[in-house]
């Protein structure tokens, strides 16, 4: 795994965790998270997807379980601006 690649996959571990677990599969969305464009999110996603479980235009991992309410993590939403 590459550096962007490894960074990319780290971002959207934490993304995930901020968001219950799950996340739209949104490409232009998801590279604006990982500070690059879609083409280039494009070509690491190709390797990195993989990693990840994909059903229905949703994306999890195996090892990303839902955050506690009582975790502050739990209180907002990742991205979402206050």
């Amino acid at each position: 795994m590459t550096l962007p690649e490894r960074g990319a996959y780290l971002t959207l571990i934490l993304y995930l965790y901020c968001n219950n677990g799950k996340c739209k599969l949104d490409i232009p969305v998801l590279s604006q998270f990982c500070n690059k464009n879609a083409k280039a999110f494009e070509k690491i996603w190709q390797n990195i997807s993989k990693k990840f479980q994909t059903r229905k235009g949703v994306i999890k991992h195996k090892r990303v379980t839902p955050v506690p309410a009582f975790s502050c993590a739990g209180k907002h939403r990742c991205g979402q601006k206050n």
